[in-house]
């Protein structure tokens, strides 16, 4: 594995004041466990349902990204904090686990910080990379059907509890520099080919 090129944009400069804001929660307590269900998922309500009763059963602490009010569940309690929108890079790093649908930026970014994943893949290539994190050793995934709190209390407490787990992400975390990617890669396909490749 070369590494992953992320690119980081300007979102620090619109979300100052809610930094502000989760740097509060953070200082209350253990790392939360974050969902994001992902822009395109329609079943939103469900997941954050299911998700917010098991990490209650288990007395965790969680962060719901969501920009649809509607779809967040009333009532939250001071262990749950809701934010319309944060830059995963900027909170992975203070997370004890995702919970997410699987999107490849944010597998790449888990990865990257060694934070353990739970996906409920929908399309696409996110069935393919369930299987991967899954081989790699650093999470589960669950298909829509098998996504009840019941089995997400189970999956959770592994990814929180499980010192064989917290050892493969923090190997990955260590072999995932994304500095100099291209390059790496380039210069990878060029010594398979005996091609000489130029990055732009």
């Amino acid at each position: 594995m070369t590494g992953f090129s992320l690119y980081i944009g300007e979102e620090d400069k619109r979300i100052a004041q809610t930094w502000c804001h989760l740097e509060e929660f953070l200082a209350e307590g253990e790392s939360p466990i974050v969902l994001t269900p992902g822009a395109a998922m329609s079943q939103e309500k469900f997941f954050f349902e299911a998700v917010l009763q098991a990490c209650q059963s288990l007395g965790r602490r969680a962060l719901l990204l969501s920009p649809y009010l509607q779809k967040i569940p009333l009532g939250l309690p001071r262990t749950i904090k809701h934010f319309n929108y944060l830059p995963l890079w900027r909170q992975l790093p203070h997370t004890s686990a995702l919970v997410y649908h699987g999107g490849i930026r944010a597998c790449a970014q888990a990865l990257q910080n060694g934070v353990s994943q739970l996906r409920m893949p929908l399309a696409y290539e996110q069935f393919a990379n369930a299987n991967r994190v899954k081989r790699f050793g650093v999470g589960y995934f669950l298909d829509l059907r098998a996504f009840t709190a019941v089995l997400l209390v189970d999956k959770l407490h592994d990814l929180t509890a499980s010192e064989l787990i917290r050892v493969s992400c923090q190997k990955i975390a260590e072999n995932f520099g994304n500095e100099g990617v291209i390059n790496k890669t380039c210069d990878l396909i060029a010594a398979m080919s005996n091609v000489r490749i130029v990055a732009l």
